[in-house]
């Protein structure tokens, strides 16, 4: 069974997750309830809890021939050679999506945020490579740079969020 049919058999069987293609136009930033690939958070089935340490529920969004990704109803335009991570922190309770814009600017959005908002940081990379988490809510997120064949990781605390610093890293 190909990852696409995995997908979609997962995303019929949880009701959370409904892809869609999107006609709309706008910047990675832009909240559009209509258009590009979709990610409702899977929000009817519940994820088991994860181990300490580990990483956490993740399922990746095909880009659309046009670059549109849905995500929480907030639309961005993404590299075509990408994929949105949508991740589900603590075993699920908690998801958020990141993606790569066209100009290697990294953008993430989950339930309230009211649209894509670039990562802190100003990161620039050519796709998202790994997430982690622990049961203490700490979060790490790794993106990989081609040019100088390296990954860089950003690290979210809790009670201070996303850091703002991205750092050479092992995921």
């Amino acid at each position: 069974m190909t990852f696409l049919r995995r997908a979609a058999r997962s995303a019929a069987v949880a009701a959370g997750i409904a892809l869609t293609m999107a006609m709309a136009l706008g910047t990675p930033a832009e909240a559009n309830p209509n258009g590009g690939a979709r990610f409702d958070g899977g929000r009817a089935a519940a994820a088991p809890a994860q181990p300490a340490g580990t990483s956490p529920t993740v399922r990746i969004a095909p880009i659309p021939d046009d670059g549109r990704v849905n995500c929480f109803n907030y639309v961005g335009t993404f590299r075509q050679d990408t994929g949105v991570w949508v991740v589900g922190w603590q075993g699920g309770s908690t998801y958020e999506c990141f993606g790569i814009a066209p100009d290697r600017t990294i953008w993430h959005a989950w339930p309230g945020s009211g649209g894509w908002k670039p990562m802190p940081g100003n990161g620039r990379a050519d796709f998202i490579f790994d997430a982690w988490d622990n049961t203490a809510g700490d979060r790490r997120i790794t993106v990989y740079v081609t040019a100088i064949s390296t990954p860089y990781c950003q690290n979210y605390s809790r009670s201070g969020g996303w850091t703002g610093h991205w750092y050479p890293c092992t995921p």
